[in-house]
C-alpha cells in the first residue's frame, strides 16, 4: 500500500512538472547552430508580430553535419503565459490549423569548408494561423517524435489595445545615478475595459532582449484611466557599456577588429583584437546593434547557405584572474552563460581566452561576470548612464473569462 502511494505521488509530481515547465530559447541537439528568429523584413528585428496583420516571423537554423544529411524536422506551436509556461488552452483555441507540421524549406550549404543544412520556417503559413495574442514557443523535434526535441524558441504575437508613453533616463537614486537607467512609463487604458487593472495587468521590461534581468511590474498607482509605472528602484537597470563588435563578413581579408584571418584545416580562424577592462576608463560613445548579430558573407548571393563557420578567438587582457567566472554574451548565445562562451584564464599570456565556433557575419558582444545566478557587467565593462540600450515593454492582461494572458501592447524605447 505504501509503495502504491509513493508511485501515485511520484506520478502527480511528474505531471505537475510537465505543466509547470518553463520554456526557454534553448538548443537540445549539438548538431544545431545559429538559431535565428525575427520579424520578416529585418534580421535585426525582434520576433514580435501583430495579431491579424500581414506580418511574418522567420525562424532559421543550421544542422552541422559533414555529410550534409537532411534531417526530418517537425514543429508545433505552444501558447504560454507571461512566465513562459504553457497556457491552459487547447491547441484549437489559439491556432487555426494543424498541430504537427513538417519543416519543408531547407538547403545545403554551398562553397563552404564547414558543411551544413540550413532550415527555414515562416509563420503564420498555410498550416498555421494565430487566433489570439500572447507569448508563443515554437518547438522543433525530429522524426515525428515529440520527445526528441532539438530546439525551442520564443516569439510574441501582440495586439494594440492600450497605448504606452515611455522614456529612459538616469535613475533618480543618487547611489546609481551615474551607472543605471530608469525606465518610466504609463499605460492609457481609456479604450480598453479592464475590470481590476491592479490585479489583472502585468508588465515585463526587458533590456536588449535579455531574459536574466527582466523587471516584473505592477502599477505604482492608478489615476483615472492611466496606470503609472514611474518607480525609483523597481524599474532600474545596470546601464552597462557600449558593445564590442567584430566584422567577420569577409574571411579572405582582415576586417574591423580582426587582426588576423587564417585557414587552419578544417576551418577558418578569426583572431580578434585584444579587449581590455573598461570599468575605470572614460566612457566612449560608439554605435552598436545592442548585442545582436547579422549573418552575412560579403561575397555571397545567399548568406544563409554561403556563409562559412569559423573559430573566433577572443582575448581579454587581465594581469590576474577575477574571483568570479567570466563569460562573453550576446544574442549569439541567447544571453546565456554556459561552457561554450565561458572564458579561461591563461597565466602565461595574462589574459582571458575563449574560442567560439560562429557563423560568418557581424557580431556584437560584451564581457560579464557571473556570481551564482547574478550576471553583471560591472567588474569588466563598468556601468555608464550614457550607454545606449534598447528596452522592450510587454503589457499582459489576464482576462479571467478568456482563461489566458493576452499581450495587449508592446513598446520599444531607447535612451
Amino acid at each position: 500500500m505504501k509503495k502504491l502511494k509513493i508511485i501515485f505521488l511520484s506520478l502527480i509530481f511528474s505531471i505537475s512538472n510537465i505543466y509547470s515547465q518553463t520554456y526557454e530559447n534553448k538548443i537540445y541537439d549539438s548538431e544545431i547552430s545559429t538559431v535565428l528568429i525575427y520579424k520578416f523584413g529585418s534580421e535585426l528585428s525582434l520576433p514580435i508580430i501583430n495579431l491579424n496583420a500581414d506580418e511574418k516571423i522567420i525562424l532559421s537554423f543550421d544542422n552541422l553535419n559533414p555529410k550534409q544529411q537532411t534531417r526530418k524536422y517537425q514543429y508545433t506551436i505552444i501558447h504560454c503565459n507571461s512566465q513562459w509556461q504553457a497556457s491552459d488552452l487547447m491547441f484549437s483555441e489559439y491556432i487555426e490549423g494543424f498541430e504537427e507540421n513538417d519543416i519543408e524549406q531547407y538547403k545545403s550549404s554551398f562553397s563552404t569548408f564547414c558543411k551544413y543544412v540550413n532550415y527555414q520556417l515562416t509563420l503564420p503559413n498555410q498550416y498555421i494561423k494565430f487566433l489570439i495574442s500572447g507569448n508563443y514557443i515554437i518547438k522543433i523535434y525530429q522524426d515525428y517524435d515529440t520527445e526528441n526535441v532539438v530546439l525551442t524558441k520564443r516569439f510574441f504575437v501582440t495586439e494594440n489595445l492600450v497605448s504606452l508613453t515611455a522614456k529612459v533616463k538616469k535613475t533618480s537614486d543618487p547611489l546609481y545615478i551615474a551607472t543605471s537607467h530608469e525606465v518610466d512609463f504609463s499605460i492609457d487604458i481609456t479604450n480598453y475595459k479592464i475590470k481590476s487593472p491592479a490585479e489583472d495587468i502585468q508588465v515585463i521590461v526587458s533590456q536588449n532582449n535579455r531574459t536574466d534581468n527582466c523587471k516584473y511590474l505592477k502599477p505604482r498607482f492608478i489615476s483615472s484611466n492611466t496606470l503609472d509605472y514611474n518607480y525609483d528602484k523597481e524599474n532600474v537597470f545596470e546601464a552597462g557599456n557600449e558593445f564590442h563588435f567584430f566584422d567577420g563578413k569577409e574571411l579572405k581579408f582582415i576586417s574591423e577588429k580582426v587582426y588576423n584571418v587564417q585557414y587552419e584545416e578544417p576551418f577558418y580562424h578569426l583572431y580578434l583584437v585584444q579587449n581590455i577592462i573598461r570599468r575605470h576608463n572614460a566612457f566612449i560613445s560608439t554605435e552598436d546593434i545592442n548585442g545582436k548579430r547579422l549573418i552575412k558573407n560579403n561575397n555571397a548571393i545567399n548568406s544563409a547557405i554561403e556563409s562559412d563557420y569559423c573559430v573566433v578567438h577572443f582575448t581579454l587582457k587581465r594581469d590576474f584572474p577575477l574571483d568570479n567566472e567570466v563569460y562573453i554574451i550576446g544574442e549569439f548565445c541567447d544571453w546565456n552563460c554556459n561552457e561554450t562562451n565561458k572564458m579561461t584564464y591563461n597565466y602565461d599570456t595574462q589574459q582571458y581566452e575563449a574560442n567560439i565556433f560562429l557563423k560568418q557575419g557581424y557580431y556584437n558582444y560584451i564581457y560579464v561576470t557571473k556570481n551564482k545566478d547574478k550576471i553583471s557587467t560591472e567588474e569588466i565593462e563598468g556601468n555608464f548612464y550614457q550607454t545606449e540600450n534598447e528596452y522592450i515593454i510587454y503589457v499582459y492582461h489576464h482576462d479571467i473569462n478568456a482563461n489566458y494572458q493576452r499581450l495587449i501592447a508592446t513598446k520599444i524605447v531607447s535612451n
